[in-house]
Order: structure tokens, then sequence, then C-alpha cells
């Protein structure tokens, strides 16, 4: 399954002109304009033309094929580039290609020499498509050329696990974590560490971090993402699992206490995830209640404010589960999207 927005896609056609090419390509999609591209990701991406997005429309495209077919060997290809074009552009003139498959997640990045033509650019990254297909497929061993970039995280058997909805986390111990530290993580910073660091202080217990590999709103992480992330939090203990929402969480690891900051909760105790229903919303907080949780809660900066728990209001059953962390016990003004929108990840 390819997902090419625009640069590249002259490789579908050269996939088409091959007799018997039902046999490599499920399907194709060209999202050009901004709304296709946003459609098909589920979200505006951060940078239309990014390593991110091209992952991203790699795991959706991934998905996608295992939906069309039930063999083993199914790719996913994403692929986003800024060729030369008839209007100023600031940056690089550049492609990025990713393929996901089951076993690994790979990607090319391409600088294109803006002297180039249109035609000249599009001809590189349309080869490239074709090469990573085949590095994918192991037709070829391997990719030199001193034009790129390549990346490739081969997935361990958890992992894997996790990917084909045959586990819903990599955590192996009998016992559930005594605290639960989840978060995107994307990237970590010292305020996280900072965090780690004072709830094993407060809690007087091990912490292990949780990065959902599955999102309501964004598509799967991919196996460079975990791996980035895994070496980011190193050496702080993590675990990955399929548990966007933390009833899902609460099912896997019934009394395991949780660290969130104060948005979090805040997110927890809003009707709105809840399909606007204040029925629904306490039942989930409940089920909380019932499995013995409690939340431990950092406060967060928000606009001009730093707001700690007694600076919300919270549903009585809700509020009684929580445990707040002063301002004068920790305060940290960073956070992960800041970073991604000052450094362009």
């Amino acid at each position: 399954m390819l997902a090419i927005a625009g640069g590249g896609s002259s490789a579908i056609a050269k996939l088409l002109d091959v007799p018997g090419a039902s046999n490599t390509l499920l399907e194709s999609i060209v999202p050009y304009s901004t709304e296709s591209l946003t459609d098909y990701l589920g979200t505006e991406p951060q940078q239309a033309c990014s390593a991110s997005t091209a992952r991203n429309m790699a795991m959706i495209a991934f998905q996608r094929a295992n939906a069309l077919s039930t063999k083993s060997q199914n790719f996913g290809l994403g692929c986003t580039a800024a060729l030369t074009t008839n209007r100023q552009r600031r940056g690089l003139d550049r492609c990025f290609i990713a393929l996901q498959s089951c076993a690994s997640s790979i990607e090319i990045t391409l600088i294109l020499d803006k002297q180039s033509d249109r035609a000249a650019q599009e001809a590189q990254c349309s080869n490239f498509i074709l090469q990573i297909m085949a590095l994918g497929s192991g037709i070829i061993p391997a990719i030199t050329d001193s034009q790129i970039t390549l990346k490739i995280q081969s997935a361990e058997a958890g992992w894997q696990a996790l990917l084909q909805q045959q586990a819903d986390s990599t955590w192996e111990q009998e016992k559930a974590p005594q605290v639960l530290f989840p978060g995107a993580f994307n990237p970590t910073h010292d305020g996280h560490r900072k965090m780690y660091q004072l709830a094993g202080q407060i809690t007087g217990k091990p912490v292990v971090m949780e990065i959902s590999t599955t999102n309501v709103d964004k598509p799967m992480i991919n196996y460079l993402d975990m791996a980035e992330r895994q070496a980011d939090l190193n050496p702080m203990p993590l675990l990955f699992t399929r548990a966007p929402t933390f009833i899902e969480k609460s099912r896997l690891f019934p009394g395991t206490i949780f660290v969130v900051g104060i948005d979090t909760i805040r997110r927890i105790a809003d009707p709105k995830y809840y399909a606007n229903s204040l029925p629904q919303r306490d039942a989930a907080i409940e089920k909380l209640v019932a499995n013995n949780h409690r939340f431990l809660v950092f406060g967060r900066l928000d606009k001009d404010q730093y707001l700690t728990l007694s600076d919300i209001p919270l549903p009585a059953q809700l509020a009684n589960i929580c445990d707040a962390v002063t301002e004068k016990e920790f305060r940290s003004d960073l956070s992960s999207s800041a970073i991604r929108q000052q450094t362009g990840i």
C-alpha cells in the first residue's frame, strides 16, 4: 500500500507498467493537498514534508494493507517531498520515504539538488521509492548511496506482538508496576526526568515509564519512534502498551499509582472526552476507584498561570484519589509540544 504526497508519485506508474503488478500493489493514494493529507493522517501534520509525516503515512498504509490482505508480507509506504516549484520556498528541496512492515521500520532522507529541475528531482524520489521497497522485501540486501541517510529499525518480538495486536503490553512481570508514568515523551525533557525522580521519592516505590503505541487521534507509533524514545528515556525503565486511555491502563495494571500532569487530570474530568456524557465520565471514574488507583498530580504552566491540583475543580470521586505535588516541590515550564515547535521536529 503506497501513500505518496506528490513528489515520487511516478513510482506508482512504474509499478503498474510491469505485468502482474497486482502481485505487488494493493492500493495507492496521492494525498496531495493539505486538506487531503490531513484527512489521510487523521490530524494536521506539524510539518507536511518531514520524516515524522512520512513515518505516519507509512504506518497508516501498513494498517490499510493488513485490512486489504491477510498475507504476512504486507508493507506500507509513505513519501512526502518538497520539490522545486514556481514559488519561493525557504529550506532545502528534500524527500522523506518510509516503509513499515511487521518486522521493521525503514526510512530514507534525500536532500535534493536545488539546481536540478523538477523532472530530475521527481525521478530521484521515484527511484528511491522503488529501492526502499526492494530493500524491505529482501530483493536487494542494502542501499548504498551517498545522497541519502538510511535508518532501519528491526523490531523485537514484543514490539511485533503489539503491532499485530497479539499483546497489550511489553510488561513481562507477573505483578503490575507499582507506579506508572504514562506519556508520549516526544521528546523527553528535564521536566519528565524530575517528575520521575520526585514520584519515586514521594511514593517510595519504583516508577516505570509507559508509552501507548496507539492513540485515539494519531497513527500508531512506528519502531523508529519507539527506539528513539526508549533511548531518550534511558536509564528510566519503560514499557509499551496498546492502552491509550486510563480505563485501558487500569484493566492492564489494577492498583497502580499513575503519575500525571494537571492537563491530564483535567481531561479525565472533562465530559467532552466521554461523548459529553456525565454518566459515562462518572462510570469511568468509578472504575478507576474500584481498581484502587491513585493519581500523583504535578502542576503545569497554562498560558501565563502555573496550575496545580488546588486550582482546578474535579468531581469528588476523582479528587478523592488524587494527591497533589505543590509548586514548591516541583515546577517546570518545559513542554514537549513547545520543544517540537522550536526545533521543527
